[in-house]
């Protein structure tokens, strides 16, 4: 069967995970399997060697094409929540704009998106899509930030990737303390200061909780499902763009 990809960079994430398999592939192999000419593939080939991939080719019986070496981080069997906090590293050092790093960040975060089976890239996709980045934190949040405390908790965490409610305990800008149930839709960094925006059970609205407030967190067995983006989002769209 033939595979249908009009989008070449389609077929060059595809190629590449075909070369990470254990089948050994030929110029000849690629063409019937994308139903392209083999004068393609080798364009395709180079146009992967220009991108940094260390692609060999081996002429001869027993010969093909591959990728030197244990080239890959799927090599390192990552987890999808190391592979986010891997992504949002690289995103994060991105919007820095160093420019001692600026030249190979993006690319770098490209290909690590690129370099997973795709069942497991969908799954990263739908997460990144879930992590904002906006601009530094403003003076005046800063004064009142508390750094010992800014790290999500592994409940957080849980209730974020597993789509899991929360339990928290929660200190306001006033200081007063209130208990909440929340989902946590969204994490949003706005340097250094991390937050969680998603639906308030106790407001029944969308809110921003900053993560250095949390006093203490539960999870819940309560799984929820994905509100409106549209509805959570609707006024913090000044604070963040998407990894």
């Amino acid at each position: 069967m033939k595979s249908d990809f009009k989008n070449r960079q389609d077929r060059l994430d595809r190629t590449l995970e075909l070369l990470r398999g254990d089948r050994l592939w030929t110029a000849s192999a690629l063409a019937m399997e994308f139903d392209i000419s083999k004068r393609t593939v080798l364009r395709d080939l180079q146009v992967l060697r220009e991108q940094g991939y260390p692609i060999e080719t081996e002429q001869g019986i027993g010969g093909g094409i591959s990728l030197s070496g244990t080239y890959g981080v799927n090599k390192l069997m990552l987890t999808n929540e190391e592979i986010i906090n891997l992504i949002v590293s690289l995103a994060v050092t991105e919007s820095l704009n160093t420019p001692l790093l600026s030249n190979c960040v993006t690319s770098v975060r490209q290909k690590i998106g690129s370099a997973f089976p795709q069942k497991q890239r969908d799954n990263i996709n739908k997460l990144r899509q879930r992590i904002l980045i906006g601009d530094s934190a403003s003076p005046e949040v800063l004064n009142t930030y508390n750094a010992d405390a800014s790290k999500f908790t592994n409940d957080i965490s849980i209730g974020f990737f597993e789509l899991r409610q929360v339990e928290i305990s929660y200190r306001s800008e006033k200081g007063e303390v209130t208990e909440r149930v929340m989902e946590p839709h969204y994490f949003l960094l706005n340097w250094p200061v991390w937050y969680v925006v998603g639906w308030d059970h106790l407001r029944q609205a969308s809110r921003m909780f900053r993560v250095d407030r949390v006093l203490s967190s539960e999870v819940q067995k309560d799984k929820f499902q994905l509100r409106s983006k549209r509805v959570l989002l609707h006024g913090f769209e000044q604070f963040f763009k998407v990894v």
